[in-house]
């Protein structure tokens, strides 16, 4: 945990570098995996929380430039958007800004004409975030 915290420490602001981020994910998994039922495990899950939101809102900072090429530019980039806004639903389940994701990643797919993805999503944002202001 200690040396999770150690990288933690050295984690900048989402928009940058997200290898010390990356790293102490790693660290915390590996150290769920050796001490599952461990006094600190509380503390443990926070700290996991914290640097999946940080790795998360890397994701959605990139899905929101290709978002914005997309959707108020009219230029490519509906690939680049929908690849970065599913692989902050996989990888970060818990991510605070979620409502956001899902909802982005609804109107890419609305743009593209698959209204049956785009209501998946749209579905879920109403569903699971019902005050969510998206």
């Amino acid at each position: 945990l200690k040396v999770a915290e150690c990288e933690m420490r050295q984690i900048g602001l989402p928009d940058r570098d997200i290898t010390r981020a990356k790293r102490a994910e790693q660290r915390l998994k590996a150290f769920f995996q050796q001490y599952p039922n461990s006094p600190v495990a509380d503390e443990a899950k926070r700290r996991m929380k914290e640097v999946q939101n940080n790795l998360g809102l890397h994701n959605l900072s990139i899905g929101n430039y290709y978002y914005t090429l997309s959707v108020g530019q009219q230029k490519a980039g509906l690939k680049g958007a929908q690849s970065r806004y599913r692989e902050t639903l996989e990888k970060y389940p818990d991510f605070d800004y979620l409502d956001e994701v899902l909802f982005k990643l609804g109107v890419t797919y609305q743009i593209e004409e698959e209204t049956e993805q785009a209501a998946r999503y749209f579905k879920r944002v109403v569903s699971d975030y019902p005050y969510s202001i998206y």
